[in-house]
């Protein structure tokens, strides 16, 4: 009998061993408000991001939110352009936000320029300047803006096996160096059907804008995101002072998996109805009764009653001061007059506080 149970917890310790402990990836703040929510909780860390769409959405506004919420001196981030807004320019305009943060630009964050390699070389030296500064100042965030130019030119100069061969190696190479990439690119919607830029990466933020009626509005969808749980569907976008703000369909993906607060129900003043009822109205902004009744079935006392029993105001649209007054010293109920609510005879509410009170 010993010998067996020797056997069974040796079987029962190898299997633990031999179950590997499930790996916890940490997520990153976005630093655009809502957008967390709709995430699941933020960025997956070390994944391959893509952000499209059209001129105009917002694409450049997020990746530099993203940027200013992570990067830090002993953290630091990359930011690469490449034929599209010189950096002075684009700076010049990001820095009207108010989650700009000069004293990061050159410390902890650096702008650099591919454009004469891109215009000049080939993909093989673009690839070999990423890695190059990649390797010198170790970042944990990566942007390339605009991407899309990259792959333009790949398509011009070289063929489709090389633009994929380029993509491969940009993506094991960030991954590896343990890098949060983000490529940033205009794109249409066509264009993403068989595109291997859009195969790789773990996440895939759409921006676009809408017509509705007169007005255009800005849309994120969120078309993809490896490991986690994401609200589909569009959400509304908008770029204020503080930079883009994201507005989920729903109440965000993180709200879902919380418990609701229990709420507390106030009585009505009959403990037989409380019981009827589950223990009284719920009591909240948004909560009430509505009671209805022949004449002489009694509401009106009925709603004197409920209102001896905590701090409130009772208002009667038919009756006056002494009236409301009169009839509640036959049913042992104690109003009281708001001080300063109106002469006696006015139909104005009176303030029903507790017996005694």
């Amino acid at each position: 009998m010993k010998n067996q149970n020797d056997a069974t917890k040796r079987k029962l310790t190898e299997k633990t061993v031999s179950q590997p402990a499930k790996v916890m990836i940490r997520k990153l703040p976005t630093g655009v408000r809502g957008l967390d929510d709709i995430l699941g909780g933020g960025i997956p860390e070390f994944s391959f991001n893509v952000i499209a769409g059209m001129p105009g959405c917002g694409k450049t506004t997020m990746a530099h939110q993203i940027v200013f919420a992570n990067a830090t001196a002993k953290t630091p981030a990359l930011f690469f352009t490449v034929l599209g807004e010189p950096a002075m320019k684009m700076l010049r305009y990001q820095q009207q936000f108010s989650f700009f943060d000069e004293s990061k630009v050159g410390n902890a964050i650096r702008f650099i320029n591919l454009s004469d390699l891109v215009l000049n070389q080939d993909l093989s030296a673009v690839l070999a300047e990423i890695i190059k500064q990649v390797t010198t100042v170790n970042p944990s965030v990566v942007v390339v803006d605009s991407f899309r130019t990259v792959m333009r030119k790949a398509l011009a100069t070289a063929g489709e096996m090389e633009m994929q061969s380029f993509i491969q190696q940009l993506t094991q190479f960030l991954t590896s160096w343990e890098a949060t990439t983000f490529l940033v690119g205009e794109y249409g919607e066509e264009e993403t059907r068989g595109n291997p830029l859009f195969t790789i990466a773990d996440g895939l933020f759409w921006l676009s804008q809408k017509v509705e009626r007169n007005s255009v509005v800005r849309k994120l969808q969120i078309l993809k995101v490896r490991g986690q749980g994401s609200v589909p569907g569009l959400h509304t976008v908008r770029i204020s002072d503080a930079g883009l703000q994201a507005f989920s369909r729903t109440l965000g993906f993180v709200l879902k998996n919380r418990k609701p607060a229990r709420r507390r129900r106030l009585s009505m003043g009959i403990p037989d109805l409380d019981k009827m009822m589950g223990g009284g109205v719920l009591e909240g902004p948004h909560s009430g009764a509505f009671r209805d009744g022949q004449n002489g079935a009694g509401h009106a006392i009925h709603c004197r009653r409920t209102a001896q029993w905590r701090t409130g105001n009772y208002g009667d649209l038919r009756r006056t001061p002494e009236r409301i007054h009169g009839s509640r010293r036959q049913f042992w109920f104690e109003f009281k007059n708001a001080a300063g609510k109106g002469k006696t005879g006015d139909p104005l509410p009176s303030s029903a506080r507790p017996f005694g009170g």
